[in-house]
């Protein structure tokens, strides 16, 4: 559920005095995974690549946001987004969040200052988005961390359980809050366990969405 230097005592024992460092370790990505060969198999001469941000905030504690470092790795393997729907439901000036963006990604940001709606027929809930405008053909790419379990929880549940959404997903990144120890004091107490988050990624996995624990 994130970088191993962060369970293993070598791995973060010599930051124990330096707050920084342990976060650089709890907010790595270097443990992701990706088949580039793969997703570029699948791409047709008129697939869209899409990402689709829910929690999309680009304050983030001094550092580039975890997002922002996806997406740069995405474009060094070939990946340049044409539609990029980033959801927040804080408040912040469309100027301020474009000067926080790479210029490359301009042409492709959608900026949508609200909260995400788990009703399947709600306008806010970017699984209707996502129903309503791509297909199979698209590369789509979902992230969710919005801090809301309740919400969470309701989203992905529709993910699992729609065929057609499940067609139409490629990648999905989702922090699962759970009872883990080494991150609970980030976390606190959840309802879900780490077998519960295990069994959620495992079934999502087989049935063909490369799903990813983030940050």
């Amino acid at each position: 559920m994130r970088h191993p230097g962060l369970c293993l005592e070598e791995g973060v024992g010599k930051f124990v005095d330096h707050h920084a460092q342990k976060m650089d370790v709890l907010m790595s990505l270097d443990y992701l995974i990706h088949d580039w060969g793969k997703l570029c198999r699948q791409l047709k001469p008129y697939s869209r690549t899409v990402f689709v941000d829910m929690g999309a905030s680009l304050n983030f504690m001094n550092q580039t946001s975890p997002t922002m470092q996806l997406l740069e790795t995405y474009r060094k393997f070939g990946f340049l987004f044409d539609h990029v729907y980033a959801y927040e439901m804080t408040l912040s000036a469309p100027d301020v969040v474009y000067s926080k963006i790479p210029s490359y990604l301009y042409a492709a940001y959608h900026w949508i200052n609200v909260g995400v709606q788990s009703d399947p027929n709600h306008m806010h809930n970017p699984f209707k988005m996502i129903l309503d405008n791509f297909n199979e053909d698209d590369l789509i790419v979902v992230k969710l961390d919005i801090d809301t379990p309740k919400l969470e929880k309701e989203l992905v549940t529709q993910l699992e359980n729609n065929p057609a959404l499940l067609k139409l997903v490629d990648h999905f990144y989702f922090e699962h809050h759970c009872n883990q120890d080494e991150i609970k004091v980030h976390w606190g107490r959840t309802t879900d366990s780490v077998d519960d988050s295990f069994q959620l990624f495992r079934s999502l996995r087989e049935k063909g969405v490369a799903a990813h624990f983030w940050v």
